[in-house]
């Protein structure tokens, strides 16, 4: 940037830091037989109420590079000050004694004067950045040479120069409790990467390793990074330093459940949402309270969404404008999108980021992935729902924050009142047309006055506690991936740190002996602080790098489902970068401040006042944020305290509850103890919870992919004792044929079939959709897509040869006794005539037992749970207070949060609300009011509404005289004698008709995993 370009003779004048030198001593290091006098100074720092201390180790040609670079600096052929460095050939005749006073002289000189001791060469030597004293402690940091990308995705596409060992960049490396941190320069504020401890996370040294004596290999699942540090002893400190803070890291030797990316957390303080009108009003709540930053990803995003209703009451209700007034208060906001096919969805992306970017400089957007003959997955999307409130309260399931997803448990077919709940394009029905210029969002897409909307049901939890942080940090490696991703070319975003700035872990090399030491307590003199106070906006903004080749998806070319899932669950090493070419010295840097040092007032002024002030406010967690008020300094040490205070009570328990914000979105959980449990609040976090995710090479940059959803279902599944209760937008699994590579279906079969041989209780309830959501009749030859959804579901239940109803009826002559398929359905009278409408089920939910539960954004089909596919995110939970209940005839204590969850969706779906026939699904009483209930309610939409579809209509040609036969007069007896929404899945529609896309329709030309 041109700000460093400027002379930098004074970095700190008017801000300075004073250092002390608390000790010093002379040390040789041996390694590989060559022998390193390291002359070692142990600094401290004073910043306000904070203390600082760290350790340099220094050979005599560090001193004298120093002191050449500072002559550069100044413009002199001298330095002024009373001890000079000898030449090499005359301090090496010197005692051990006399040097080691020479070396701490002119480092004392250095530091106590004003015109040097805040240069860049001095803070390089000193080991000091912006970001030094952001943390508790001073933390291992300088400068290396890294070779290539470092980036796992970036190194795997071909043509690049990212993926070439000649590129060599010069990097300001800070390890820190959480990672390694890279920037451009120590003088720099923006980020250039973040690299974070893992359970892969790997440190290898050595010409084997990389290539070069002097060099370090940092590999993680994200990250496979060489970087050189001039010599052998160089290169030890630092992988101490990393080892160290990696070793000090809550991942070290951790067991990964799942082969998940995250921990497992406890105390966790968890709140469900069925539906989206309570879960749309509590992030808005949540949003109105930020203080720091706000993070979001999803699949669709619409700006001008009115997040309480009705929108004419609540006009500040907005997001953009939420957004915005939160921006306005100096809250940072990260949003990040998945770039859509624009000739295939119309979901306008560009649109949602021109909005939300205009509205304010504090609101980010980045979209991802672009696409290009450069490179870029088109089939494949970004598919996560999250919004993540000062990294202290999280919201994620199955709910984007955009149009037609507001809903309450009622599902009202019509809005015609003074008070409009679905305003504008609100009011849809994507089955009769889908949605299109969302720019337009004011007017009414179908006709209120004679069209019914399609409900819409779906699940969602808010978490506050340890998780967050999880869930904070997928959030950061999902946007830095996409800000640093080659095929990005065209988007530009700020790389994220990490969530905090913490504790440095470098220890002393047991390596080092030590010859001489001396101890120091003078103090330096004192600089007078500046009132310039000028505010700085940001320093950096990365830029994404260009498109080489396309998404580098892996093979799925496996054999068979079982040598796919082997594979799914390897863990596969990454292979080594290439030998990179042998680097000379570089000068440049060098040549240029010989050129800016030429003028030794000038331009300088302004600039060289700036790392102080900046450093300082590196305090605040989120510095780009355009809030310009100040602080003083008995605030400053107030909120000092008081995040040492939050700190201490986060490692005490578990970071479980904090700040009124949680109170506030928790308390409406709160219940009668005399009534069944349906939400309940736990003040200190009860719940044990873990992240999951799906994420491969092109949408997180990390190898080996990671299935961990597809690994916790799974293992559910096969651990269920009694009952699994599933609720998803799709069931598109392995059982349909060796296309579908998931095993979700083979897992229930062998669960089922194991329940079968052993003669225990056991059984499975499904609820999916009616029909898929796309626009069209199923008799429109355009909706080739709908059908061929509706293909691989019935494959998947009793149509295919592999089916999960072929397989059962091998051992049993009902399946339907283990496992059966339901769906919803509402009806209303609109304008005097009676309508109906599937409720279209987005959930994506799996209870176990009323003891364990994994909810997300995960479709069961391979393009969520393959990981090398869409993206996606399930949390897996378990609440540790238990109640009592009954199952399979049995007295059992459940977890409270799962049961209650169950119990509220068992309730609005077949309409009954005693919850003492709802809690065992074995009982004769469950059955009348579940399966009789659906049963009765079938055969009533389909004496008066005739609609599909249904099991009479075998074939696409029966659908218009099947409706003929429809008995409108009937309906008022249908609203008194339908009971809920739940009716059957109809497991014979259109068994007669091909359903697979044919040669004639457009969407021939794509892959059939596409539609799995």
């Amino acid at each position: 940037m041109e700000i460093l370009k400027a002379n930098t003779r004074n970095v700190l004048k008017d801000h300075s830091l004073n250092y002390e030198i608390k000790e010093y001593s002379l040390n040789y290091y041996t390694v590989d037989g060559h022998k390193f006098k390291l002359f070692t100074f142990i600094l401290q720092v004073k910043i306000e109420i904070r203390e600082y201390t760290w350790k340099i180790n220094k050979s005599y040609s560090d001193f004298l590079r120093m002191s050449k670079s500072l002559e550069t600096e100044h413009g002199v052929k001298k330095l002024e000050i009373t001890t000079p460095l000898l030449k090499p050939r005359k301090f090496n005749k010197l005692r051990n004694l006399d040097q080691l006073e020479i070396c701490y002289s002119f480092l004392k000189q250095i530091i106590s004067d004003q015109n040097y001791k805040d240069s860049r060469s001095a803070t390089e030597f000193l080991e000091v950045s912006l970001k030094s004293f952001s943390s508790d402690e001073k933390c291992k940091e300088g400068y290396v040479l890294k070779m290539g990308s470092g980036r796992v995705s970036n190194q795997h596409k071909f043509f690049t120069c990212y993926n070439s060992g000649t590129r060599v960049t010069k990097r300001w490396f800070r390890v820190c409790e959480l990672g390694v941190e890279t920037y451009n320069d120590n003088f720099e504020q923006g980020i250039a990467d973040a690299i974070y401890f893992s359970s892969d996370f790997q440190v290898r040294v050595g010409k084997k390793e990389t290539g070069y004596d002097d060099a370090v290999r940092i590999s993680t699942p994200q990250h496979n990074i060489v970087f050189r540090t001039g010599n052998m002893q160089k290169r030890d400190e630092w992988a101490e330093a990393i080892n160290n803070g990696y070793d000090s890291s809550e991942y070290k030797n951790a067991k990964m459940r799942y082969d998940s990316s995250f921990l497992v957390r406890n105390y966790i303080q968890a709140k469900w949402y069925i539906d989206g009108a309570e879960y749309f009003s509590d992030i808005c709540n949540a949003i109105d309270q930020a203080q720091e930053s706000v993070f979001i990803t999803d699949w669709w995003m619409s700006p001008d969404v009115f997040l309480k209703r009705p929108a004419d009451l609540n006009p500040e209700s907005k997001l953009v404008d939420v957004l915005g007034a939160a921006a306005d208060r100096g809250v940072i906001v990260y949003v990040h999108l998945y770039k859509e096919i624009s000739f295939s969805l119309t979901l306008n992306s560009l649109y949602t980021k021109n909005s939300l970017s205009d509205r304010s400089p504090n609101i980010k957007v980045m979209r991802h992935p672009n696409v290009s003959l450069k490179g870029g997955t088109f089939l494949w999307s970004h598919h996560e729902k999250l919004v993540c409130i000062d990294s202290n309260i999280a919201f994620m399931g199955g709910l984007d924050l955009c149009h037609g997803r507001w809903d309450t448990g009622v599902h009202s077919l019509t809005d015609l009142g003074e008070h409009q709940y679905w305003n504008g394009i609100e009011y849809s029905n994507v089955r009769i047309e889908d949605f299109t210029k969302v720019e337009d969002w004011e007017r009414d897409t179908i006709d209120r006055e004679t069209t019914p909307r399609m409900p819409w049901h779906d699940i969602a939890i808010c978490v506050t506690g340890m998780v967050v942080d999880d869930i904070t940090r997928h959030f950061r490696e999902l946007w830095n991936h996409s800000v640093k991703d080659v095929t990005g070319s065209r988007e530009s975003g700020e790389i994220m740190t990490f969530v905090e700035d913490n504790k440095a872990t470098a220890k002393v090399s047991p390596k080092i002996e030590t010859i001489l030491s001396k101890n120091t307590f003078e103090t330096q003199p004192e600089q007078e602080e500046s009132k310039d106070k000028n505010k700085f906006s940001k320093l950096f903004s990365g830029l994404i790098s260009k498109a080489i080749k396309n998404d580098g998806e892996d093979e799925e070319s496996a054999s068979s489902a079982n040598e796919m899932h082997h594979r799914f669950l390897e863990r596969a090493s990454m292979e080594p970068e290439k030998d990179v070419e042998k680097i000379e010295e570089n000068k440049e840097e060098d040549e240029e401040n010989k050129e800016n040092g030429e003028n030794k007032e000038g331009s300088s002024k302004s600039y060289l006042t700036l790392f102080s002030e900046l450093i300082k406010r590196n305090l605040n967690p989120h510095p780009n944020a355009k809030r310009l008020s100040e602080v003083s300094l008995e605030e400053e040490k107030d909120e000092i305290k008081k995040r040492e205070e939050d700190e201490e009570r986060k490692k005490a328990e578990e970071n479980n509850y904090k700040g009124d914000l949680a109170k506030t979105i928790f308390s409406s959980l709160l219940i009668s103890p005399k009534k069944p449990p349906t939400k309940e609040v736990y003040e200190f976090g009860t719940c044990r919870c873990q992240l999951t995710r799906s994420g491969g090479l092109w949408s997180l940059g990390i190898k080996p992919t990671e299935v961990s959803i597809h690994s916790a279902y799974m293992h559910l599944i096969n651990s269920a004792e009694n009952f699994i209760y599933i609720e998803n937008q799709f069931f598109i699994s392995s059982p349909a044929g060796d296309t579908v590579l998931n095993l979700i279906g083979e897992a229930l079969i062998s669960r089922i079939l194991n329940a079968i041989k052993k003669g225990t209780p056991f059984k499975v309830i499904v609820v999916i959709p009616l029909l898929p959501a796309f626009e069209g009749s199923v008799d429109d030859p355009a909706a080739s897509v709908l059908r061929v959804q509706l293909y691989w579901e019935y494959q998947t239940i009793c149509r295919g040869a592999n089916s999960i109803y072929t397989q059962l009826k091998e051992k049993v002559p009902n399946p339907e006794d283990y496992i059966s398929f339901y769906s919803l359905r509402t009806h209303a009278v609109l304008n005097d005539w009676p309508v109906t409408e599937m409720i279209y089920i987005h959930s994506k939910l799996m209870i176990v037992d009323d003891q364990h539960m994994i909810v997300g954004s995960a479709n069961l089909n391979d393009r969520s749970l393959n990981g090398n596919r869409d993206s996606e995110i399930a949390m897996v939970i378990t609440d540790n207070k238990k109640v009592s209940s009954r199952m399979a005839g049995e007295n059992v204590e459940v977890s409270e949060f799962c049961h209650s969850l169950r119990m509220n969706i068992f309730k609005e779906h077949s309409g009954c609300d005693d919850f003492e026939i709802l809690k065992d699904p074995f009982t004769e009483e469950f059955e009348e009011i579940w399966k009789n209930n659906a049963k009765k309610n079938t055969e009533w939409y389909r004496r008066v509404f005739r609609c599909y579809p249904d099991d009479n209509i075998s074939k696409i040609k029966d659908v218009e005289e099947f409706a003929k036969e429809s008995d409108f007069d009937s309906y008022p007896q249908l609203a008194e004698e339908v009971s809920g929404h739940l009716v059957e899945f109809p497991l014979n529609f259109l068994s007669e008709e091909y359903l697979k896309i044919k040669v004639a329709n457009k969407e021939y030309l794509l892959p059939e995993k596409a539609f799995l």
